[in-house]
């Protein structure tokens, strides 16, 4: 049983070597890994990760894997991986994938974030974690009855504009004009572009990101300006409203029809290569 407090990368590896090492596993018994982590979605981005890198290596030992959140919560996104982990059908790799051992794969994955992990470990998930994450974010949708759009832009603010870290920070306007443009040259895009970010109001933000919301107001508001002048012929929406739940702008991202794009935060990578 993996709880909370041992929950990242490097933890998790500690935990089942220990665990699967031990000579008091009698040979033939049936091994199992239950997960316990927090259902919040604060935080989706790196927990996320953690959820597959742990029944990765339950795969790798043979073991069955079960997710269970450690306090209730209803209507967050990681909540529903408890319905699919266990599930009735036992999810497995592909079969044309080779699974390397635990200890090849906490080899390859030494950080404490998997998603910084080398190849060979949590890439093996990409398709199980796609397949769960849309199955979810349909659910969710349907839920909120929620329109989706052609392309998805989240932008990270807030915490972005005063980390010190050189992995954050703010694109600037003309990279999503780029990256839209390589797909739909000149004026040839005719759908919808939905930038989902965070409240602008300090009363609906996080503490640490209060300061930060009269400038992040101006950054997006220019953002819609600017997208709405390069493609004149797309509808530009921002959804940022206090009431959309992260579980609705995870949604968005994973759902989006044609695109989505992601700037420099841990929260959306898994929403686009499930998108």
């Amino acid at each position: 049983i993996i709880h909370n407090q041992g929950a990242d990368g490097l933890s998790i590896c500690s935990a089942l070597k220990k665990a699967f090492n031990s000579t008091s596993i009698p040979q033939g018994e049936e091994r199992k890994v239950i997960y316990r982590y927090p259902c919040s979605d604060r935080k989706l981005g790196n927990r996320l990760p953690r959820v597959y890198y742990a029944w990765l290596l339950a795969q790798a030992s043979g073991a069955e894997f079960e997710y269970h959140c450690e306090e209730e919560y209803n209507g967050t996104f990681i909540a529903n991986l408890q319905e699919m982990y266990p599930s009735a059908e036992k999810k497995r790799l592909a079969k044309e994938l080779h699974l390397p051992t635990l200890m090849e794969i906490c080899d390859t994955c030494d950080t404490i974030y998997p998603l910084k992990c080398k190849p060979g470990s949590l890439d093996l998930v990409t398709d199980n974690f796609r397949y769960d994450l849309n199955s979810i974010a349909s659910k969710m949708s349907e839920e909120a009855k929620l329109n989706h759009s052609d392309i998805a832009i989240h932008v990270r603010c807030g915490d972005a504009l005063r980390t010190t870290k050189n992995s954050y920070g703010i694109l600037p306007h003309s990279t999503y004009s780029r990256i839209i443009r390589e797909e739909f040259p000149g004026d040839s895009l005719k759908g919808t572009i939905s930038i989902v970010t965070q409240p602008f109001d300090a009363e609906y933000l996080r503490l640490e990101d209060r300061e930060s919301g009269a400038k992040c107001r101006i950054i997006i508001e220019d953002l819609v300006s600017y997208l709405r002048q390069e493609f004149p012929s797309a509808q530009v929406d921002l959804h940022n409203h206090h009431s959309d739940t992260i579980a609705m702008t995870y949604a968005r991202l994973v759902l989006a029809k044609k695109m989505t794009i992601c700037g420099p935060s841990t929260f959306c990578k898994m929403a686009s290569v499930a998108s």
